[in-house]
This record gives structure tokens, C-alpha cells and sequence, in this order.
């Protein structure tokens, strides 16, 4: 497959097999981005047209669009997905997110794609506690964000903070960190020596993870082992508690948690169905319901949330 552009950047993030040939875009420029991105985001140069798994054509004077394109090897059967995009992007930071995220796009739709029975797509959080990796899911308010950064405050190591990818790894399933950005108030980031912000809205600013992760003096990690997937269920006035659950409660609770945290535009490629019941064999899952002391900031939230995720971590 050849998009008609000799100059190409082949892009990968570290723990998926599909990587993204750019196009159409200053090579070094592409190269700082990367950098900008560590550790989710890496760089080389395309060793020959057969190991690109998708395609970004990028030029400022196009709209944005994505082709999906399905070839047939006629000789071995084979079959491979390519993703062709091809996007409007505008100079500048809010530019650079804008590429970030169509390379991210093609990198996960060509992944889902071509091995459709080892990976999923998943709005959450991943964060390492010691030797323990935990995934923290639920709906919008159950405390994901707050809960995340109490963790970063007290050793933890950021893998996402708002989406990832699960991904069968021999026996275990990894949890595979995406580039992407984080909303934070601008005073926060005030003390970053890397100031990734590309827009201010509301007295808020994006950052990058890395820059997320040095807020709270740790490092971002580009994908680890999956030790528990945690359902966060805040209810305020009832003892924070958590329980097991069986594999069948956790698809039903991870079906409402698969695909919204992925741009609208991209959900018509996604399988029909990801395999679940597949990537959490043999991971610990736990409901995690209750006041979590979520709000009341100072000492409660965060020795707390601390307390309760040690247990369940050690």
C-alpha cells in the first residue's frame, strides 16, 4: 500500500503491535513530538512498506477523514486492516494534540482490527502500586481522577488517566497507555518544567501525562500487567466497602466503559464485540463502593483512598 508520499515517520506506542506511517508533516517536528510524549509515543524510520499497519496524511488544507481499507493476501490468505487518515492540522501546540490524536487513532482502530480477540479499548485509569497494577473504572463521578491522583501522591506510578487499551500478553493481560492530554486547573501547573498546555478554558489548561505524572512527583510507565480492575462506586453517608466479583459482573460493568472515552468519530470502525471474559482470566476483580471520603479533601481523602487501595493492592 503507498499513499504517494516517499517521506514517511513510522510511529508505535510501546505495548501494541500496530504502528502508524505519518506523512505530509516536517519530519523533526514529528520527532519533538514524539519526544513530548514519552514514554507513550515512539519513532522510527519505516523499513519497508510492508510493516506499516496504518497510514496519517496530514495537510492544511484538508478536513479530517478515515478510510478504512481490507487487503487479501492471495497467495497466503492473510488478512490486514489498514487505517488511511488523512487530517486538517493548524500549526502550533493545539496542532500537535490534534496529531497526536489521529495517530493514536490509527494506531488503536488497526490494533482492534487485526487482533480482535486479544485487545479493548477501555475509559479509565491504570496506575502501579508496588509490584501491583490497578485499573480504576466506573461511571462518570465514581472518583477515578480523584482517586488516581491520591495514588500518585503516595508512590503510585501513572500507565493512564483516562483511556487505554487491554491487551492479551502470553497468560496476563497488560493495561497500554495511550498519548493523551489531562484537564487541570492552570495554577497547578504552575511548577512544570515542561509546559505542554495548549488551550485555556475555564481557568483550566491541558497538559500532557508526563507533565500530569511530574505534578505529583512520579513517572508515567507505557504499559504494565493488569494485578486488579477496581469498579469505583461513590456513595456518600454508606461505609466504604469492597467485594469480589465474578467475571460476568465485570463485562456487564466494563460494557458501559469500553468505547466513550474514544473520539465518536472512530466508534463505527470498532468490533461488533471485544472478549472480556478472555483478558480478565485470572485478574482480581473488585467492586469498590461507598463514601471514599471523595470530597471532603485534606487528610480523610486521601488516607482513605490510600488505605482502602493498599488492602486490596498488598
Amino acid at each position: 500500500m503507498n499513499n504517494g508520499n516517499s517521506q514517511k515517520i513510522l510511529c508505535s506506542i510501546p505495548g501494541l503491535s500496530s504502528n502508524c506511517a505519518v506523512t505530509g508533516y516536517p519530519i523533526e517536528k514529528i520527532g519533538d513530538l514524539v519526544t513530548a510524549w514519552k514514554p507513550y509515543l515512539t519513532a522510527t524510520e519505516v523499513p519497508n512498506e510492508e510493516s506499516i499497519a496504518s497510514f496519517v496524511n496530514l495537510n492544511v488544507s484538508k478536513t479530517t477523514r478515515t478510510s478504512r481499507i481490507d487487503e487479501v493476501d492471495t497467495q497466503t490468505k492473510s488478512h490486514k486492516t489498514y487505517f488511511y487518515i488523512e487530517s486538517k492540522i493548524h500549526p502550533g501546540i493545539d496542532g500537535n494534540l490534534t496529531l497526536v490524536r489521529q495517530i493514536r487513532s490509527a494506531i488503536v482502530l488497526s490494533e482492534l482490527l487485526n487482533y480482535p480477540t486479544s485487545t479493548a479499548p477501555v475509559h479509565g485509569a491504570v496506575v502501579k502500586m508496588g509490584e501491583s497494577t490497578l485499573v480504576l473504572t466506573g461511571p462518570k463521578g465514581a472518583g477515578k481522577t480523584t482517586t488516581l491522583t491520591s495514588l500518585l501522591q503516595n508512590g503510585g506510578q501513572l500507565i493512564a488517566n483516562d483511556k487505554f487499551i487491554m491487551k492479551k500478553m502470553g497468560s496476563s493481560t497488560a493495561a497500554v497507555g495511550l498519548p493523551s492530554s489531562v484537564k487541570v486547573i492552570a495554577s497547578y501547573a504552575d511548577s512544570l518544567s515542561h509546559r505542554h498546555a495548549h488551550d485555556e478554558e475555564n481557568g483550566k489548561l491541558h497538559i500532557w501525562s508526563n507533565d500530569f505524572a511530574e505534578m505529583y512527583g512520579t513517572k508515567c510507565l507505557p504499559y504494565s500487567l493488569i494485578s486488579s480492575i477496581i469498579l469505583l462506586d461513590h456513595a456518600k453517608q454508606t461505609p466504604a466497602v469492597f467485594e469480589p466479583m465474578d467475571g460476568l459482573g465485570v463485562v456487564s460493568a466494563l460494557d458501559d466503559y469500553l468505547s466513550p472515552g474514544f473520539e465518536p468519530k472512530l466508534r463505527p470502525f470498532f468490533p461488533s464485540s471485544f472478549p472480556i471474559l478472555e483478558l480478565i482470566s485470572g485478574v482480581n476483580c473488585l467492586h469498590l463502593y461507598g463514601d471514599l471520603g471523595l470530597y471532603d479533601g485534606g487528610d480523610r481523602q486521601r488516607d482513605n483512598i490510600v488505605q482502602i487501595i493498599s488492602e486490596i493492592s498488598s
